[in-house]
């Protein structure tokens, strides 16, 4: 295993929170999908759920299932739902779920977590964007212990081979992703990501992060701090 710059006890948060996130996963539908990893296309509400469900656990509140969330969200109008929904009852629930980071902003509202969003600069070259969005705002605010969710591109940001399997290509609309960049240390991240069943808890480089964050996906930043 490669060596970590994260101390024992942020790792050992991490990991608590991936569990937690895990555990509070009931997949719908006939062939339900891996309790392991994100059910629908829901990265952005397991991202916020992370947050929602931390600030309970300090409050004494029973956790926000990834089920609770994703229903409260389509009976509020705080998702992107695709043009068309076809398939059966499995396949049609798993297309659900997608958020823009002003819905996000929306439902950690509606859960008294407030929040700020943060644009890239524009008319900025996206490296240069990138670069500033990562120095000024990613790493101090993720070094203040605050909830951050980040919009990537996952076709830069997963491992080749998952890649392959999912067919993507950089640059595919499809790539779009929610991450949370949970601690940050040396030249590293510890990211939860929903997207693999082992990418809650993943380190890495900022160089990699730093490259497959999406321009056209603002950053949403809570105002308090949250994690430990």
């Amino acid at each position: 295993m490669a060596e970590t710059p994260f101390e024992g006890w942020v790792r050992g948060e991490s990991m608590a929170i991936c569990l937690g996130a895990q555990q509070t996963r009931k997949p719908l539908g006939e062939n339900p999908a891996s309790p392991l990893q994100q059910s629908y296309m829901n990265c952005g509400l397991e991202a916020i759920r992370q947050v929602i469900n931390k600030v309970f656990e300090r409050e004494g509140k029973r956790p926000v299932s990834q089920e609770l969330l994703l229903l409260y969200a389509l009976r509020k109008n705080l998702t992107v739902l695709p043009a068309v929904l076809a398939g059966n009852a499995s396949t049609v629930l798993r297309q659900m779920g997608a958020t823009t980071a002003y819905q996000q902003q929306q439902l950690l509202d509606d859960f008294g977590i407030a929040t700020d969003v943060w644009h890239y600069l524009q008319g900025w070259e996206d490296a240069l964007a990138r670069e500033r969005m990562c120095t000024d705002v990613l790493i101090p605010e993720v070094c203040a212990r605050k909830g951050v969710i980040v919009t990537v591109d996952a076709a830069i940001l997963w491992r080749p081979a998952i890649v392959a399997q999912m067919g993507l290509l950089p640059g595919q609309e499809r790539g779009r992703h929610a991450v949370v960049p949970f601690a940050y240390a040396g030249d590293r991240f510890l990211l939860h990501d929903s997207g693999g069943p082992f990418d809650c808890g993943r380190t890495v480089t900022v160089a990699l992060l730093k490259t497959c964050l999406l321009t056209s996906g603002p950053v949403v930043v809570t105002k308090e701090a949250i994690w430990t």
